[in-house]
């Protein structure tokens, strides 16, 4: 017969079963303020947010030509290089592509 595997919630002591309970989240540090501002505490970001933002999730509605288009830049990208070019980094490009040309203009 096969050995006897703990399986369910029951108790979480068993080795198999404490890969189910999440660790607790820490909590963010808190600082105090100065005494002009009511010495509320403030929350600190975390490091992950303090970093600089590489990309902006955003949702786009675009007209049947412009996604034509962007998918015509994309394939020769493809051919070009043999690689994937991702749709948020050829819209990505085309606005700064269209920035520096008004701005110029």
């Amino acid at each position: 017969m096969n050995a006897p595997r703990p399986s369910g919630l029951g108790n979480p002591d068993i080795a198999g079963k404490r890969s189910l309970f999440l660790p607790p989240k820490p909590e963010p540090k808190l600082i105090s303020r100065s005494t002009h501002a009511k010495n509320k505490p403030i929350r600190l970001a975390p490091k992950s947010t303090m970093q600089e933002v590489k990309r902006i999730r955003t949702t786009t509605e675009l007209t049947p030509r412009a996604l034509t288009i962007l998918q015509n830049i994309q394939q020769e990208h493809r051919l070009r290089t043999g690689k994937v070019l991702p749709l948020w980094k050829a819209v990505s490009q085309a606005i700064e592509h269209y920035g520096r040309v008004k701005k110029k203009g």
